[in-house]
């Protein structure tokens, strides 16, 4: 198995711990959901602890979701 499928539980699972992906959305969210088909780097920046890997993994979850981001490791 390699490092990055053991670091990715996603990709060997087929979905994201709800643990991670939390079920509240926040507006940045949706607004980084628009941008998930463009071409282009998005930065997201912030205090600690204020939602950025949440809200990473929110996205993660919905390009599973919507059948773009599935990478299972066999």
């Amino acid at each position: 198995m390699s490092w990055l499928s053991i670091q990715n539980h996603w990709w060997r699972e087929g979905r994201v711990r709800p643990d991670l992906a939390k079920e509240f959305k926040r507006e940045a969210f949706l607004e980084l959901e628009k941008l998930a088909g463009v071409r282009q780097a998005v930065i997201i920046s912030g205090l600690r602890r204020v939602g950025k890997s949440t809200i990473m993994m929110q996205l993660v979850q919905r390009l599973i979701e919507n059948g773009l981001g599935i990478f299972l490791v066999r």
